[in-house]
C-alpha cells in the first residue's frame, strides 16, 4: 500500500479509497483460501507474489496449490521411513 500511496509523491492515504483492481499491481503477495468448506483446514489454494497476478491477461506468476495424502504411508514406531505422508503440489 505504501508504494501506491507514494506513487503520487505524497503520503495522503489515497489507497484507502482506491479500488482493488488498481491496487493489485502494488501488492507484494495475494492468497486465496478454500472457502466452500471442502477443506476445513483453510489451506491456501491460490497465490501470487510481487504484482505477478496475471493482470494483463497472462498467467504470469499465479500458483495453484493442491494437497495430497499418501494412502500407502504407514506410521511404524521406532523406524525411520523416507516415504512421504502428505505433500503440497504447486502448479
Amino acid at each position: 500500500m505504501r508504494r501506491f500511496d507514494w506513487s503520487d509523491s505524497t503520503f495522503d492515504d489515497d489507497h484507502l479509497t482506491e479500488t482493488e483492481p488498481n491496487l493489485i499491481s502494488y501488492a507484494s503477495a495475494y492468497f486465496e483460501y478454500e472457502q466452500d468448506g471442502a477443506d476445513d483446514l483453510r489451506r491456501i489454494t491460490k497465490a501470487w507474489f510481487n504484482g505477478e497476478c496475471g493482470c494483463s491477461g497472462a498467467n504470469n506468476g499465479t500458483y495453484q496449490f493442491e494437497y495430497e495424502t499418501n494412502a500407502s504411508f504407514s506410521d511404524t514406531a521406532n523406524t525411520y521411513d523416507t516415504t512421504w505422508k502428505s505433500r503440497t503440489v504447486v502448479g
